[in-house]
């Protein structure tokens, strides 16, 4: 078995994978605040009937939209892992907390606390 080469990474691909880095946790945490706010108008999803849950999951264009903008965001991570050490894109990805806590409280009219304002 051959020992693992470790990768060397120039400047310009840890920059540009923390930009991509940055782009995606940006947009996934945008995603989880859009399709929270596109579940709320949808009849009750259940376990128990999976179909008719999704039937109505794509259905909805707005938890569609706020769907592909999770996916785009899961491929910029992708993107941002191939140009950047998993260590500088994971401590990136993880400040999305802070970007989710600031898109929850400004687009889905939530307090920091909890609650709706």
């Amino acid at each position: 078995m051959r020992p693992l080469t470790p990768i060397a990474y120039t400047n310009t691909e840890a920059v540009a994978g923390l930009v991509l880095a940055l782009a995606s946790t940006t947009l996934v945490n945008l995603a989880y605040v859009r399709e929270h706010d596109a579940v709320g108008g949808l009849p009750p999803l259940s376990l128990l009937r999976p179909a008719r849950s999704l039937r109505a999951l794509l259905g909805d264009r707005p938890w569609l939209a706020a769907f592909a903008m999770e996916s785009s965001g899961f491929l910029l991570y992708v993107a941002a892992l191939r140009l950047a050490p998993l260590a500088l894109v994971q401590s990136v990805a993880t400040g999305g907390i802070g970007v989710l806590a600031v898109a929850s409280a400004r687009i889905g009219h939530r307090s920091a606390r909890g609650g709706r304002s």
